[in-house]
């Protein structure tokens, strides 16, 4: 949604749109229209530095509270908020908001820009404004733009504003735009139905629950228990009825379509169906194809997924040169997203053993991730820090270590999993068992917690640090304290997410 603008500006000309985001040329008045159009040409050319200083000459031509500056004051919103000058950039928008009171786009422009500004309730509230606008354009946002949003709500624990963006693209039919989206909104809409004592509302939305990992853990969770059987009458006892469903909707989309998105998605599936070898064999090629450029910037998003099948094939000098030839595309400090790719490869060297590699790499992560400052979420900094927690650890230097794994505990309400391996890495059982049991009585991090504690879905990868790990987990899951709690807000489901797949995938 932070470019959001610049794909509007192409609307503004179109004579048809009942409810543009912005104004047509035509509502702009005469005398404005030069200036506008000028503005619009600036912000729309390619490979030019941000023209703040042209716009801000533009600015003063239009002195008056008209729409020509509301749209003038929206693209010096966009312009400054890529320029870190996030305080000037709300200064902007608030009066492109208010002069432009019937207009979606400054909305959306906001709501981008306060998503990247660390608040994400704001961002909500635009969001939701925008939508009563212009519910159509509100229906065609991106599954990364809406979930960014979502998670990040769930990162600063704001649980009224996530219900009412979930009730909100629940209204306007958003379904996004990849294999998943709409199920994992559909899941946490099932969730807040039946906290609000609506179990027929729950019930009407499980066949819309696409994905069986969002069957999973609504099977794992007791807030779902009064519609486990439907669940299970629908999609079969260990979901062996709705995985081919799944697994051919991938196949078929990406087939169709050829694209990056669909390629990411069909990744998704077949890795959450245990099926790591044919993930490589089939997606392999498309991530080193050649002529890749920084146009399939979904590479980075779903990098992580193919280099973990690779690794639990311990197909290691495949998963080296498949972070190193993205690396090549997105050097570290050329994207935010470029911080995946890093972050996850030095994970990876350390399950590998290679500490010093490992060290070097999330050092320099880190250090770019600050530089990008609030486009990082906060559990990805502390992700960050886990394994570096993790690595001092494991090369004997306890007091780093501590320091480090104090940071990557931040993370602990939103993904308490990652925080409780960390403690495991230093050895501290006791301080893992507490991160558990004290996210398994949290409404914002039960869900994930829960789902983190039923059987492992894919085997560790053929290293000693792997298997170590793996065992140490195991031995976690099994504590009866844990199990205990376990069982007040849950069950432990006797197989794991992708057992019920087929053994050979659908056409």
């Amino acid at each position: 949604m932070r470019r959001l603008f610049i794909l509007l500006t192409a609307v503004t000309w179109s004579a048809d749109l009942l409810a543009a985001p912005v104004p047509r040329i035509d509502e702009i008045s005469a005398v404005e229209r030069p200036t506008v159009t000028a503005a619009i040409a600036l912000v729309s050319q390619r490979g030019v530095s941000p023209p703040i200083a042209e716009l801000d000459r533009l600015l003063a031509d239009l002195p008056a509270p008209t729409k020509g500056r509301g749209v003038i004051q929206m693209m010096r919103a966009s312009i400054l908020s890529g320029l870190n000058r996030n305080g000037e950039a709300q200064l902007a928008l608030q009066e492109s908001i208010r002069l432009l009171p019937e207009y979606s786009g400054p909305l959306f422009t906001a709501a981008g820009i306060m998503t990247y500004s660390r608040t994400p309730g704001a961002a909500a509230d635009y969001f939701i404004r925008a939508s009563r606008i212009d519910p159509e354009e509100a229906a065609q946002a991106s599954t990364y733009d809406v979930f960014n949003i979502i998670n990040r709500l769930r990162v600063v624990g704001d649980q009224q504003r996530l219900e009412s963006l979930v009730d909100r693209l629940i209204q306007i039919n958003w379904v996004g735009n990849d294999l998943d989206g709409r199920s994992t909104l559909v899941r946490d809409a099932i969730l807040l139905r039946l906290k609000r004592k609506d179990v027929a509302g729950a019930r009407a939305l499980v066949p819309e629950v696409l994905d069986p990992r969002d069957q999973y853990g609504l099977l794992a969770q007791k807030a779902a228990e009064p519609i486990w059987s439907d669940i299970e009458a629908w999609s079969g006892p260990r979901l062996e009825k709705q995985w081919p469903v799944y697994l051919r909707e991938a196949k078929r989309r990406y087939e169709a379509s050829g694209d990056l998105e669909g390629a990411g998605d069909y990744l998704d599936a077949l890795v959450a169906a245990r099926k790591d070898q044919e993930a490589v064999m089939r997606l392999l090629p498309v991530f080193t194809a050649e002529g890749l450029g920084e146009k399939d910037h979904e590479l980075l998003l779903k990098a992580a997924a193919l280099a973990g099948a690779l690794g639990r094939l311990g197909r290691f000098d495949e998963q080296d040169a498949l972070f190193e030839g993205l690396g090549k595309i997105w050097p570290l400090g050329s994207a935010t997203n470029a911080l995946n790719l890093t972050g996850n490869h030095a994970r990876w060297l350390l399950i590998r053993g290679q500490n010093e590699r490992s060290l070097t790499m999330i050092d320099a992560t880190i250090a770019a991730a600050k530089q990008a400052g609030d486009e990082v979420n906060g559990d990805a900094f502390a992700a960050m820090y886990q394994t570096r927690a993790c690595v001092l650890a494991t090369s004997g230097r306890r007091e780093e270590a501590e320091g480090a794994a104090a940071l990557g505990a931040l993370a602990a309400t939103v993904a308490p999993a990652g925080a409780a391996r960390m403690y495991l890495c230093l050895g501290q059982i006791e301080k893992a068992k507490a991160v558990l049991l004290k996210a398994l009585a949290s409404d914002i991090s039960r869900p994930a917690t829960v789902l983190a504690l039923q059987p492992s879905n894919s085997r560790p990868a053929p290293t000693p640090f792997a298997q170590s790990e793996q065992k140490a987990w195991d031995e976690l899951r099994a504590d009866r304290v844990v199990v205990a709690a376990l069982r007040r807000e849950g069950r432990m489901l006797s197989f794991a997410m992708g057992e019920g797949a087929p053994a050979a995938l659908p056409d």
